[in-house]
C-alpha cells in the first residue's frame, strides 16, 4: 500500500458514513490525547498518533479529498498471487490476466454477492427451522389428540351422560346469566341517565318568613300615607316549626334593641315589634351630641340639659314621635323546583311545553 491507510488509523471500514467517521475520530482523540499519558516519551508517541488521526479525519471528513484519496489509494493497490499459482495460470492460459483493481464498483459487487449468499443461507435456515417447528407441532397435536381420545373413551365409560349434560347446562346458564346481567345493568344506567336529564320541575310546599314594615310619616309630610306596609321575604323553611323558630330569633334581636314585642303564643307564626323614641330619649340624644361637640363656651351641664329638653319638645311639636312597626308572619306557599337541563333545552326549542 502506498501511504498510510486512513481508514485503518480511524478504525472504520471503507464504506463508513460521515457520521461514523466523525464518531470514530472523537473516540480516538479521547483515547490518544497527550494529557492522558504521564511520561514524556508516551506523550510524544501520543502526540504523533494524534497527528495521524487528525490528518486522517481531515482527509476523510471532506467529500472531495476523500474521493481523491480513495481513487489514488485503491488504484495503486493490487492483488498479488503466489508464484506457484501464477505459473500454473500462465501454463494453463494463453493470455495474461490483468491485475485486479479494487474500485468502488468491485467492492459494491462483492458486497452484493456476499449479501445474496448470506440472504440465501438465512432463508434456507429459516425455512428448515419453520419446517422443523411445524413438524414438531404436528406430532405434538397428534399425540395430544390420541391422549384425549384415549382419556375420553375411558372416562365416557365411567361418567354418565347426565353429568355431561349438567355441565353443558351449567356453562350455558352461566354465560346467559352474565350476558343478561350486563344487559339489565346497562338498561338501568341508561334509564337513570334519561330520567335525570328528563326530570320535570317539582312543586314543593315551603314556609316563608315575611317582614312588613310600617313607618308613621311626619306631620309636615302629607305625601306619605299612614298604614302602608312593605313586605319582604326573609327566609324559606321546609316546615312551620323551623319558620316559627326563625321568627322568634328575629323578635329577640328587636327586643334587645329596645322594641316592644307582641307575639302570638298560640301558633308562634305572627309577631309585631314597635320601636319609637320618646321625648326623654330625644333629649338624651341631643345632649350627647352637644357634649360630643365639646363645651367650648364653658356652659354649665344643667344649662345644656335644659337646652336639650327644649329642643326635644320643639321637635315633637313639629314632627311628632316616629314609631317603626315591624310585622312578622310565616306563610305557607308552593314553589316550583328547577327543571332538568334536557327538558329546559327542549322547552326552549318548542318541543316540550
Amino acid at each position: 500500500m502506498a501511504g498510510p491507510d486512513f481508514y485503518t488509523i480511524l478504525g472504520v471500514s471503507r464504506t463508513a458514513s460521515p457520521d461514523e467517521i466523525k464518531s470514530a475520530h472523537r473516540e480516538m482523540v479521547k483515547k490518544y490525547h497527550p494529557d492522558l499519558f504521564p511520561g514524556a516519551t508516551q506523550k510524544a508517541r501520543a502526540n504523533k498518533k494524534l497527528q495521524q488521526i487528525n490528518e486522517a479525519y481531515a482527509t476523510l471528513s471532506n467529500a472531495e479529498r476523500r474521493r481523491r484519496y480513495d481513487s489514488r489509494y485503491f488504484q495503486r493497490t493490487t492483488v498479488v498471487k503466489p508464484a506457484a499459482e501464477t505459473s500454473k495460470s500462465r501454463s494453463s492460459a494463453n493470455f495474461r490476466r490483468p491485475p485486479a483493481i479494487i474500485t468502488w464498483n468491485n467492492i459494491a459487487r462483492r458486497v452484493n454477492e456476499n449479501g445474496q449468499r448470506i440472504t440465501k443461507a438465512y432463508r434456507n435456515l429459516s425455512k428448515a427451522a419453520r419446517d422443523y417447528y411445524r413438524d414438531f407441532l404436528r406430532k405434538a397435536r397428534i399425540a395430544k389428540q390420541a391422549a384425549a381420545s384415549q382419556s375420553t373413551s375411558s372416562s365416557a365409560q365411567s361418567r354418565p351422560a347426565a353429568a355431561m349434560a349438567w355441565n353443558f347446562v351449567r356453562r350455558w346458564t352461566r354465560w346467559v346469566s352474565v350476558k343478561m346481567t350486563a344487559g339489565i345493568l346497562g338498561i338501568m344506567v341508561v334509564v337513570l341517565i334519561l330520567q335525570a336529564m328528563w326530570k320535570a320541575p317539582e312543586i314543593t310546599v315551603q314556609w316563608t318568613l315575611l317582614q312588613g314594615t310600617v313607618v308613621d310619616p311626619p306631620r309636615n309630610d302629607p305625601g306619605l300615607k299612614s298604614g302602608e306596609m312593605n313586605w319582604s321575604r326573609l327566609s324559606h323553611h321546609p316546615s312551620m316549626a323551623q319558620c316559627a323558630e326563625s321568627l322568634k330569633q328575629r323578635v329577640a334581636v328587636d327586643e334587645q334593641g329596645g322594641s316592644k314585642v307582641f307575639l302570638d303564643e298560640r301558633t308562634g307564626t305572627i309577631a309585631m315589634t314597635i320601636y319609637g323614641k320618646t321625648e326623654a330619649a330625644l333629649a338624651e340624644e341631643f345632649l350627647r351630641e352637644k357634649l360630643k361637640q365639646g363645651n367650648a363656651a364653658g356652659v354649665e351641664p344643667q344649662v345644656l340639659e335644659k337646652q336639650a329638653r327644649d329642643e326635644a319638645q320643639e321637635f315633637v311639636k313639629k314632627n311628632g314621635l316616629n314609631q317603626q312597626v315591624k310585622h312578622y308572619q310565616c306563610r305557607e306557599g308552593q314553589f316550583v323546583g328547577p327543571e332538568s337541563w334536557l327538558r329546559s333545552k327542549l322547552r326552549r326549542l318548542g318541543l316540550v311545553f
